[in-house]
């Protein structure tokens, strides 16, 4: 997923996002009948819990690790 200020993240990296760190999981881009080009969601770990979040939450995020 690309941020606005060209930041790229990937499955496995580690952010900062609020308050917390979560790992992105996994990247999610949905279509009828094949996905689209940009990502819809984001899934992450988030204090013990597998939340989605709307891909441009991205916006949001800081990377802690490559």
């Amino acid at each position: 997923v690309l941020a606005s200020d060209g930041e790229i993240f990937h499955v496995g990296d580690l952010i900062q996002w609020g308050s917390g760190t979560a790992v992105i999981l996994d990247i999610v881009s949905e279509g009828d009948p094949s996905p689209t080009p940009w990502a819809d969601y984001i899934v992450v770990l988030f204090q013990g819990k597998i939340q989605q979040v709307v891909a441009n939450q991205v916006e949001l995020f800081t990377k802690v690790s490559s």
